[in-house]
């Protein structure tokens, strides 16, 4: 449990400090292109869920957050026996929720800011989820046996 905590605190801060970079360097409609065309950095702020689904639903996405945070600590306390691509995807899983939380619960919004063409602009915590999320699946489709 100390492991886990501890990698998913470090991605947290990780995803915490990119969001106070974006701040202090690209509030007021700056923007910076990574690869022109393709992948830029912008501020933006979503009081919604993923795809900006949800817009306003402030507290329910909060309660929402917080119900994942205690199930996947629940769920690492109690099982035991689990794969590395389990134990892994529930760690990013973790990090990506509780670094949407903090956002919403002191700002009212998640700050997003990695734009790339045709896809809503989204940030770290939401690419650490999008890793949990793989790592389930690769879990749940019988790739990897129940190592510990």
């Amino acid at each position: 449990m100390l492991f886990f905590l501890a990698i998913s605190l470090l991605l947290t801060a990780l995803d915490f400090a990119s969001k106070r970079w974006v701040v202090a360097a690209l509030s007021g409609g700056r923007e910076i292109t990574l690869l022109p065309g393709f992948l830029k950095l912008i501020y933006g702020e979503n009081t919604g869920a993923a795809f900006g689904i949800l817009p306003a639903a402030r507290w329910f996405l909060i309660l929402v957050g917080i119900v994942v945070l205690l199930g996947v600590l629940w769920y690492i306390k109690k099982e035991r026996s689990r794969s590395r691509w389990q134990y892994n995807g529930l760690i990013f899983i973790f990090a990506g929720a509780l670094g949407n939380l903090i956002d919403r619960i002191f700002y009212g919004f998640v700050i997003d800011f990695i734009n790339l063409p045709h896809w809503p602009t989204f940030n770290l915590a939401d690419v650490f989820i999008d890793i949990g999320v793989a790592c389930l699946l690769v879990y749940l489709a019988g790739f990897s046996g129940k190592e510990n």
